[in-house]
């Protein structure tokens, strides 16, 4: 499906430059002239942002205002489930995010992530919205513990936090929290959202466009939450090509809610890689009007000795 995804974007890219129009009018049109972003909290050589919401979340909180970011994603409870020792790519101390579900959650480790929330909280109020990322690492019991806790804080969205393969699960951990639940990037083209859907599964829904089946699958699933009252939050923390394509969906989607970004991303290697970059100001982004998807690998990025190519044939 991701090979799928690929094929599709590009696809799309080509009808809008032989057209000549953004792919968004080629989907019906542009509906807002922007969407908010929220900030996830990943780790860049510019802005160590999930080393600074695990030491210093009102300081985080506080820049990241500055900035005119208003709404940041967190996970401070995927330091106590089970991890899988890496030797290759891993987190700190040589551990993956990734891993089993977790089926015990003490007391003491429930506090200690809530804390992040809280000094969150105690120092910016409700100035920023404050999203929490699960990593699909708990069972039900403990997502639902989590969840229980996290209710006094008013937090846009818990996201992912138990494996989504069973709707019917995640449609018992929505009727056990008041916390919105975001489900989920890890699920394929419309037929798996149907089925979140019809259970009553998730209030918010979150394709990654890349994995899900392109621009195609994700404006029908776009269509397919909008029949039931329910905003998407396209999922993405990975590069640029992603962002245009989540643009393009939500500008001409009515049900739109927010846009993921990473700023140590859109003001980092973007920049040395694409030739159009982002626009964000003020918290929001813009939608682009060149033809296609809008941005493109740069030719001196491509030329370079250091970059590897790879073609795939038939």
């Amino acid at each position: 499906m991701r090979a799928l995804s690929a094929v599709d974007i590009a696809l799309w890219d080509l009808v809008g430059q032989r057209t000549g129009e953004p792919i968004y009018q080629l989907l019906g049109g542009k509906l807002r002239e922007s969407i908010p972003i929220y900030n996830t909290c990943v780790d860049t050589e510019a802005y160590p942002d999930q080393e600074g919401f695990m030491d210093r979340p009102a300081a985080l909180a506080k820049d990241l205002l500055g900035q005119g970011i208003k709404a940041m994603k967190v996970w401070p409870w995927d330091r106590f489930a089970p991890k899988l020792e890496a030797t290759a790519v891993a987190g700190p101390a040589g551990y993956l995010s990734m891993g089993p579900s977790g089926s015990f959650l003490s007391l003491k480790d429930l506090d200690a992530g809530l804390a992040v929330v809280k000094e969150i909280r105690d120092a910016v109020g409700r100035d920023i919205e404050i999203l929490i990322e699960g990593h699909s690492r708990w069972d039900l019991n403990c997502a639902i513990r989590i969840g229980r806790a996290l209710e006094p804080y008013d937090v846009l969205w818990m996201e992912d936090m138990m494996k989504p393969e069973s709707a019917a699960d995640l449609s018992r951990l929505a009727a056990e929290t008041r916390v919105p639940h975001s489900v989920s990037e890890r699920l394929f083209t419309r037929y798996a959202y149907r089925q979140v859907l019809e259970a009553r599964a998730a209030q918010i829904i979150m394709p990654d466009l890349v994995w899900t089946g392109g621009i195609t699958e994700g404006h029908k699933i776009a269509i397919l939450a909008d029949a039931f009252h329910l905003p998407i939050a396209p999922h993405d923390c990975t590069g640029l090509v992603t962002i245009f394509a989540n643009l393009h969906v939500c500008a001409a989607s009515p049900n739109a809610m927010i846009l993921e970004t990473v700023r140590g991303f859109y003001e980092g290697w973007y920049r040395s890689v694409y030739t159009e970059n982002v626009q964000i100001e003020d918290g929001n982004a813009s939608f682009p009007d060149s033809p296609g998807l809008g941005t493109g690998l740069k030719p001196e990025f491509v030329a370079d000795a250091a970059t590897s190519t790879r073609i795939s044939v038939a």
